[in-house]
């Protein structure tokens, strides 16, 4: 659960959770929480649960639900739903802090590395080459594919390394 925005976020519209049918703020706006979270605001995509991963651009803030590359070349910015914000709805994506619900699958604990699945919308620790979510890391083991995990503004290339 996100906690409550701080500060001049104060001027944007709805909770960190709201699903808008509507847009309600700019695309791309930014705000944070009283437990140091940033979020931006961005339009749905199709079969996105709270919790899921997904990448997306400046340029056009549309978001994907996030997916191993599958050899094509795929690289952006990462996220990870604060609603189901479904295709033709607007809402919250987390981009910096503790993300307490995110779908993770993992046995393992603190600060492995995260990387992307064939499973859309999810992460793993499962290493996979050209795959790691750069800036997300596991807090604790996963429950049903649902964990914590802390995101510094995470991004994805088409490169194993940085």
């Amino acid at each position: 659960m996100a906690a409550n925005k701080v500060g001049a976020s104060l001027a944007t519209v709805g909770l960190l959770t709201d699903v808008d049918t509507s847009q309600r703020n700019t695309l791309g706006t930014r705000t944070q929480d009283d437990g140091s979270g940033e979020y931006i605001y961005m339009p749905g995509v199709a079969s996105l649960a709270a919790g899921d991963w997904v990448m997306y651009s400046l340029a056009t803030f549309v978001p994907t639900r996030l997916l191993n590359d599958a050899g094509s070349a795929t690289a952006g910015l990462v996220a990870v739903a604060m609603g189901a914000i479904l295709a033709a709805n607007f809402g919250w994506f987390q981009v910096f802090g503790v993300v307490l619900v995110a779908n993770v699958a993992t046995t393992s604990s603190v600060s492995f590395s995260l990387y992307r699945t064939s499973t859309a919308g999810r992460a793993s620790v499962t290493a996979v080459a050209k795959d790691c979510i750069f800036g997300a890391y596991t807090n604790v083991a996963s429950v049903a594919n649902v964990g914590s995990v802390t995101i510094s503004y995470p991004h994805v290339t088409d490169n194993s390394t940085l």
